[in-house]
């Protein structure tokens, strides 16, 4: 472990956090939004708090509905448009 991590980190998730503010179109592609990575979920809550933004979200994912659910709790106006890899290829 290197002695600076916990900075280093904590300086990306603050650049995420800010490009996430400025997010027109959110993609998101096999990311389940798991409760077991609450890292994510405090960078997407505190990138999307007071923020208009986005505007269109993109749910590709095996189960895009199951992610959708998760993905209300961080964007509650949002209503994504989600598919399956298989009805892209299609």
């Amino acid at each position: 472990r290197r002695p600076g991590l916990p900075t280093d980190v904590c300086r990306v998730a603050g650049k995420i956090m800010h490009r996430l503010e400025r997010t027109q179109r959110l993609i998101l592609y096999g990311l389940s939004l798991s409760p077991l990575d609450p890292e994510l979920g405090i960078v997407m809550s505190e990138g999307f708090h007071g923020s208009e933004n986005p505007r269109e979200v993109i749910i590709v994912d095996l189960q895009p509905d199951f992610v959708a659910a998760r993905l209300r709790f961080f964007l509650p106006r949002v209503q994504p448009s989600c598919y399956t890899p298989e009805a892209l290829s299609a």
